[in-house]
């Protein structure tokens, strides 16, 4: 893990974080950390400054884009974790996921950085589910959070019709683990 890190570094793949914004560089996707979790990585705020942390938000909203078909499971850093997630998701047919597919392909971006950093910061925007509720008032959201309007009460459904309460609990520990790499210093 310490190898892909620095592999990732080297190669100018980088998260910087500005007002609760993640922004990626032109070239990287998000790296092992958050590919690895199609879902399930942000940095925290509990306790250390830029932990990584495993997140039911970011879960939920990247299962979600993984589910609708926004996802490479094949590229390198695809984790079986997710594969198994996907194909669990697949065989309980949620009801949302057909409009899921509607919202995700209304809302894509042009270039998969700024696709997915719209979904990053509505999952750090959000509370915990089942109702991923806005922390924020509207006029504090950012512009590409604002633009998600209604997502919330999407991913809700998906977070009940899919089952992912059980998925995260089952998963949480893996990821938790994967995640503990990342603690050590580089």
């Amino acid at each position: 893990m310490k190898r892909d890190f620095a592999r990732l570094r080297n190669e100018k793949r980088r998260v910087a974080i500005s007002k609760g914004t993640f922004f990626i560089g032109r070239r990287g996707l998000i790296g092992a950390a958050l590919a690895l979790a199609a879902a399930a990585t942000c940095i925290g705020q509990v306790g250390m400054e830029n932990q990584l942390d495993s997140n039911q938000d970011l879960f939920a909203v990247f299962l979600a884009r993984a589910a609708a078909g926004y996802d490479n499971p094949s590229a390198p850093d695809a984790n079986p974790v997710r594969a198994e997630l996907l194909k669990t998701i697949g065989e309980r047919h949620p009801a949302s996921l057909e409009d899921l597919k509607a919202f995700f392909a209304a809302h894509r971006q042009k270039g998969t950085a700024a696709d997915l950093n719209q979904y990053i910061s509505f999952a750090l925007s959000v509370g915990a589910p089942p109702d991923f509720r806005y922390r924020y008032e509207p006029s504090e959201l950012t512009p590409e959070v604002q633009q998600l309007a209604g997502f919330e009460k999407l991913v809700s459904r998906f977070w009940a019709d899919g089952g992912l309460d059980d998925l995260w609990k089952q998963s949480r520990g893996a990821y938790e683990g994967i995640l503990e790499a990342y603690h050590s210093p580089v």
